[in-house]
């Protein structure tokens, strides 16, 4: 593609995607938009943080219960006899982490 100005243009003098497409255009367009995912990705990131942090607290809490906890993925491998205080114990640390009431099940008894 041959530059002609700041348009770009196709085989024999015709637009590359059937329009005229200006390279100042393109560039603001993209710092628009990189300036956009930059919040978002900041979003994101913070998002991530908040939910790697409920599971750690729950681990901690349990274990200043004194219940044995095995971690897997976003749940909790605990005794039968402990499965109660467990999901009290996640149910709360999601509350005061995200200020969201979770919804939790037991998966196996």
């Amino acid at each position: 593609m041959a530059r002609d100005g700041h348009a770009l243009s196709g085989p024999a003098g015709g637009p590359p995607w059937g329009h005229v497409f200006s390279i100042d255009r393109l560039a603001r367009n993209l710092q628009d938009l990189l300036r956009l995912l930059g919040q978002l990705t900041d979003k994101g990131v913070t998002v991530q943080f908040i939910e790697s942090q409920v599971p750690a607290d729950v681990l901690l809490a349990l274990r200043e219960l004194g219940i044995h906890v095995l971690p897997v993925h976003d749940s909790v491998i605990v005794g039968r006899s402990n499965k109660g205080k467990a999901r009290e114990v996640m149910l709360s640390c999601l509350l005061r982490g995200t200020g969201v009431p979770g919804i939790l099940g037991v998966v196996r008894e």
